[in-house]
């Protein structure tokens, strides 16, 4: 019986501390997403195909600067453009008070 309550007591644990350590991964708001779509601006090259498709997942540190953690693409010249154009760059929001993960669909187009 003392094992049995004693197994309990530690999954319980286990279980709260997974659940509170797990990051919720949230979409930017609207503001947000504006300013992030003017930093990137136009490919100054092309990036081989005409429309690409991506999502870009990134958190806001305490300075107001997005932290790119990845960019969920096949084409290594989209992932290093993205990140050379997003990574510690400062945005301006009142709702980044806390750390929150961040998925943003993105789709460059080429001209």
């Amino acid at each position: 019986m003392k094992n049995l309550k004693l197994i309990a007591l530690a999954l319980v644990i286990s279980i709260s501390t997974a659940s509170f350590a797990t990051p919720t991964k949230e979409n930017p708001t609207s503001k947000l997403r504006e300013q992030i779509i003017e930093l990137l601006g136009a490919p100054s090259e092309k990036l081989s195909d005409t429309k690409i498709q991506t999502e870009v997942v990134f958190t806001v540190n305490n300075e107001n600067e997005i932290v790119i953690i990845s960019v969920k693409s096949k084409n290594a010249n989209v992932k290093s453009f993205v990140k050379s154009k997003l990574n510690n760059k400062k945005v301006t929001s009142n709702t980044l008070n806390e750390e929150k993960i961040f998925r943003m669909p993105l789709t460059i187009v080429n001209e």
